[in-house]
């Protein structure tokens, strides 16, 4: 596990990320032992062209789900078009009528990724009536596994939700001092990681 302390609310900018992924890279090499194909799921505050192109130049596979708002340049029909920005529903109305499955966006960096849409099956009416599709990008060539593999980000959440509650009670030890915290964090983490372990259904 790799994490910074940011001092302030709110969420972390790209180079924060990259750096915090080169750290672990770092450290998974120095331990000498096969390096796994690494993927990351994330939500909609973790997006960044630069930051998903980073991830493609480290060979890090990602699925991201997208804000509804956001716009791409395309490679549609064999041909880059780089004179226009396709907003995400434009892009699924152009899915829609072709049947294709996915659209190859290029990002500021030239890279290469995939934008696909599946229908929102959430429990929430009111949240499904808000927003029937979710969106998202991804550089891993099954589009199936993407959507698969994103399904495993809820173990995150569930896990911020211990941390937090639930007799860990991460911020109600209001340390000062980011070593502190630092020290703090890897302790509760390495405890919940022990309890998974013990019993997996915790994480469910």
């Amino acid at each position: 596990l790799v994490w910074d302390d940011l001092g302030y609310k709110g969420n972390s900018d790209s180079a924060t990320r990259i750096k915090l992924i080169d750290q672990l890279l770092l450290w998974w090499r120095e331990l000498l032992i096969p390096e796994p194909q690494f993927e990351i799921m994330g939500d909609r505050e973790f997006i960044g062209e630069r930051w998903l192109g980073d991830l493609s130049r480290r060979g890090i596979e990602y699925v991201i789900r997208l804000r509804s708002d956001l716009s791409f340049e395309t490679w549609m029909d064999g041909k880059y078009q780089a004179d226009i920005r396709w907003k995400l529903s434009n892009l699924q109305n152009y899915m829609t009528s072709n049947n294709e499955p996915f659209v190859e966006v290029v990002l500021e960096s030239e890279a290469i990724a995939k934008v696909f849409v599946v229908k929102n099956k959430g429990k929430k009416k009111e949240t499904v009536e808000k927003e029937p599709f979710i969106f998202f990008i991804t550089n891993m060539d099954k589009i199936e596994m993407a959507a698969q593999n994103y399904r495993l980000r809820w173990k995150i959440e569930v896990c911020f939700k211990h941390l937090k509650s639930y007799g860990y009670c991460l911020e109600s030890f209001n340390l000062s001092g980011q070593h502190k915290t630092n020290i703090l964090m890897a302790i509760l983490s390495l405890v919940y990681a022990i309890t998974i372990k013990e019993n997996p259904s915790v994480n469910d």
